[in-house]
């Protein structure tokens, strides 16, 4: 029986997990596939891997910390980094991952940089902003962190020992940093950011170009892209699902196969009842109670996200 594995965010229909995974499983000749699952709650997520018996999955905005009291198990990263991106189901057993901060360290790595004694700003708070914390402490960065809520800010470097910035005083900071991690959203802009010769790279959580990245190379400053640490993060990830790391190779020339929104699989199933998955689907909507025009409605949202950005 093919085995199933999956990405899990709202929203998801943009996330290119599925390309990179599929193309490891098709070479290695798995039967299994690896979809996008959309769910509306934290606690569907668990729901969804339990009745779809879901052998390993990924998980994006908006879960990565809400899941952690729904696991039965944490990894020690997890613990210490207080989010979650990669789950292993042994036998109806969930444990949780993070290998979203192997992707921070090795995106910039590849891109030539050392982190180890490098000043480094991570700007914003959710749970990737913790992985990239982590990471970077952990290659040997000396990190600052800076979210326009502070004191998010502040619970992360009460944590993980970094330091926090308020947003306004970025600035004052800026001709001393090195590296800067942004997982702000795509569409926010810092046009009074001090910029300077200094920096030496940007890494920008975003697949698509972001407006702070243009900002950034408008400066002359160098972005790393967020398909580079999407990548990085897979083959970790992978390892955990199945024991062995694809080549880093492999997973970038897949990250360019683009999703066909003429060609596009879509199923929409009810939590809790009984249903079979006849085909390879590319997005399951997985509601519990919504009606047609409410699930139609997250369909048509989903597909502008991912085909008009």
């Amino acid at each position: 029986m093919t085995k199933l594995l999956a990405v899990f965010g709202n929203p998801i229909l943009h996330s290119k997990s599925p390309q990179l995974h599929n193309s490891v499983l098709s070479s290695s000749h798995i039967d299994a596939y690896y979809t996008r699952i959309r769910v509306e709650k934290c606690e569907d997520v668990v729901r969804a891997i339990r009745q779809f018996n879901i052998l390993g999955a990924n998980v994006t905005t908006p879960f990565k910390e809400c899941l952690l009291p729904l696991l039965d198990s944490l990894s020690p990263e997890v613990e210490q980094v207080g989010a979650v991106n990669t789950i292993r189901n042994e036998n109806g057993v969930l444990t949780g991952f993070n290998t979203d901060y192997i992707g921070v360290i090795k995106s910039i790595e590849e891109a030539g940089e050392s982190i180890f004694g490098k000043r480094c700003l991570v700007l914003g708070a959710g749970g990737a902003s913790k992985a990239a914390v982590y990471g970077l402490m952990k290659a040997g960065g000396e990190v600052f962190i800076a979210n326009r809520t502070q004191s998010k800010a502040d619970g992360i470097a009460g944590l993980m020992g970094c330091v926090s910035i308020p947003m306004n005083d970025v600035n004052e900071l800026m001709s001393n940093i090195d590296i800067v991690v942004s997982t702000l959203l795509p569409d926010v802009s810092m046009p009074n950011f001090r910029w300077n010769a200094g920096i030496k790279l940007l890494l920008d959580a975003n697949y698509r170009k972001s407006k702070l990245g243009e900002e950034a190379e408008g400066f002359g400053i160098r972005v790393v892209k967020g398909d580079r640490w999407l990548i990085h993060q897979a083959v970790a990830a992978f390892s955990i699902f199945a024991g062995y790391e694809p080549s880093v190779e492999m997973l970038s020339k897949a990250v360019q196969i683009p999703l066909d929104a003429n060609s596009l699989k879509v199923k929409t199933v009810e939590l809790g009842k009984k249903f079979s998955l006849d085909e390879r689907y590319d997005f399951i909507v997985a509601t519990e109670g919504l009606s047609d025009f409410e699930v139609n409605r997250i369909i048509d949202e989903e597909k502008h996200k991912a085909f008009k950005g």
